[in-house]
């Protein structure tokens, strides 16, 4: 077991419920523990699309991602350390020869009952679209069933979608989808196009009954009245965006009821938080450009300087009120109670 991966994903399940208002998840039940499990994931928010898919699993996960990302040395060590392994891709200017290698190590890891992750949309955009799957994805799977004519591996597709991709206490929604036999596909299917080509159909037509899809014509109008119908209807599911858009219902947006008494009741819980929080968006926005990358790289500061933040203040509090150094934690653990209730006053 990787425990560096084991600690962060502890920690995930402590502070996505802070940064996030709510993480709606339905199809659990389809993600079996006991076989190899290929999870085909849409790619709208970068880092954070992988966190969000292994929030509530309790198996560890391995993940494949962009190799353009493991450039610097450290920062590829530390991607390694944290069960991610480099995809690569024409369009980063590394070329795709080592991709048999990585092909490779997919089939082993596989055989050893473990989960794959794979983002084959092979681009991200934080936008409310689905992009056409690329072929390696099913790749991957088949060699893999070739290599290991007896594993039953299954491909899980996973939909992700966002309230707003770049908002703070916005709301996602996970779908574990129907599980893909790829044995099956092998069993009916004799020609490599022709099992290639079912499978990534399959996958993606499994995918698009839970990821809201927005043509790119008329997409801001389209974005503004799918909000207004988040915000009214609150859907349950990704399943149930689609629905709506299908229907082309339209809601009007939910009256505000931020009255007076919440503002005043969690200003005093949300101020002593403020000041880092802020600093943490412009550093993030200066690093990113307000990128795909600005949530993940937010989310990662704030999971990361918030503790510490904290820690610093409860020293303070120690040595100002001389109590015994042995409060500190129970000060500490104040610190994030007294954010979650204020969020939760404020409704935000």
């Amino acid at each position: 077991m990787n425990l560096v991966y084991y600690i962060l994903h502890r920690l995930v399940k402590i502070t996505l419920p802070l940064y996030y208002r709510r993480v709606r998840v339905t199809g659990k039940e389809n993600l079996s523990l006991d076989k190899p499990v290929l999870l085909a994931v849409n790619h709208q928010n970068a880092f954070l699309d992988a966190v969000l898919v292994v929030y509530q699993m309790k198996k560890q996960a391995y993940f494949l991602a962009r190799s353009d990302a493991f450039k610097n040395p450290i920062v590829g060590k530390i991607l390694r350390g944290l069960n991610i392994v480099p995809i690569y891709r024409s369009q980063d200017g590394t070329g795709v020869k080592n991709n048999g290698e990585i092909f490779n190590w997919c089939y082993q890891t596989l055989a050893e009952n473990k989960w794959v992750l794979i983002f084959p949309e092979g681009t991200c955009e934080p936008h409310k679209h689905m992009f056409s799957l690329k072929k390696g994805m099913a790749r991957i799977a088949l060699g893999a069933v070739e290599k290991y004519p007896d594993l039953d591996l299954h491909i899980v597709p996973v939909g992700l979608n966002y309230s707003d991709h770049m908002g703070f206490r916005s709301d996602v929604w996970i779908d574990y989808g129907e599980p893909v036999s790829v044995q099956k596909v092998v069993k009916e299917y004799s020609g490599s196009g022709d099992r290639i080509n079912i499978l990534t159909a399959q996958v993606e037509s499994e995918l698009r009954t839970m990821v809201l899809h927005l043509e790119k014509e008329g997409y801001e109008a389209s974005d503004e009245s799918m909000r207004r119908n988040m915000a009214a209807l609150e859907p349950l599911s990704g399943r149930h965006l689609v629905e709506i858009e299908k229907s082309k219902i339209t809601s009007e947006q939910p009256e505000e009821t931020r009255d007076l008494l919440r503002n005043i009741l969690s200003f005093p819980l949300l101020l002593v938080h403020r000041p880092l929080y802020f600093t943490i968006d412009k550093i993030a926005e200066k690093m990113t450009g307000r990128d795909e990358f600005f949530p993940s790289i937010k989310y990662g500061l704030c999971t990361l300087f918030f503790p510490i933040y904290w820690m610093i203040l409860s020293v303070i509090i120690i040595k100002a009120l001389s109590i015994p150094w042995l409060a500190v934690l129970g000060i500490w653990f104040l610190f994030p109670l007294s954010l979650w209730v204020g969020l939760k006053i404020k409704k935000v």
